[in-house]
């Protein structure tokens, strides 16, 4: 791939810009030789913006072998109160993996507003990773509680990921319609083009202690944005 050149879809470029921490949302710019022009970047002002442009250079060099000049990212910061005043989030309240009769368990308390969910997932013993899926089923099925219009979301992949920042954990999420229903999706071209919504989400999350804490926090990072589009009352209003 040649240095600064663009990956065949825009939209998943975009999409793994908005996972580093700290950035809203983000834009791709072309140039009529379709390179990569220009990239803006809605940021929280909490993170320091030389680090987050940064983090999305070694995003781009490790994930799509671009070498990015720093000069084509336009950062705008904005204050995170404020943001979510309009943009309300998924909170992640507490995360509980325990033994039970050899078999593991993870409980998951999310927060949306005044609300809050709890989600358990079941599993045998296994490795941190085999946690970290556990707990990634119990934040997903913590979600559904929040709306009996919110679809079946499957997971499909968990991994652990080394970046030059540190270690992250890295979730392939499946949002399924029931046979009959409405799909959210145009099955063509694998995303809801009224929405900018793609049928596979992906979402990451740093690793800052145990990695099922991690798990949850990159499932909700792949769904905290989409979460309007992906109940039904709310997304039958984007599809008229």
């Amino acid at each position: 791939m040649r240095k600064g050149s663009l990956p065949p879809n825009p939209a998943a470029v975009e999409e793994r810009i908005n996972l580093v921490r700290g950035v809203y949302a983000s834009q791709v710019i072309l140039s009529p030789t379709n390179e990569i022009q220009e990239i803006h970047v809605l940021a929280s002002s909490r993170r320091n913006p030389k680090q987050i442009v940064r983090d999305i250079e070694s995003l781009m060099l490790v994930i799509f072998g671009v070498r990015l000049d720093y000069r084509k990212i336009s950062l705008v910061q904005v204050d995170e109160a404020r943001f979510e005043q309009w943009s309300p989030r998924v909170r992640l309240q507490q995360v509980r993996m325990t033994t039970e009769h050899g078999n593991r368990r993870a409980q998951v308390n999310l927060q949306l507003g005044p609300r809050e969910v709890t989600g358990e997932a079941v599993g045998e013993r296994s490795d941190a990773l085999g946690d970290a899926e556990l707990a990634a089923q119990a934040t997903l099925r913590a979600v559904r509680e929040l709306s009996d219009a919110m679809p079946e979301i499957r997971l499909q992949e968990l991994r652990g990921i080394e970046l030059q920042s540190g270690r992250a954990v890295l979730v392939c999420l499946e949002v399924v319609v029931p046979e009959g229903e409405q799909p959210l999706f145009d099955a063509s071209q694998n995303r809801l083009g009224a929405a900018g919504l793609e049928g596979r989400l992906l979402g990451a999350a740093w690793v800052r202690g145990d990695l099922p804490t991690a798990a949850a926090r990159a499932v909700l990072a792949a769904l905290n944005r989409r979460l309007p589009v992906l109940r039904r009352s709310e997304a039958s209003d984007l599809l008229t």
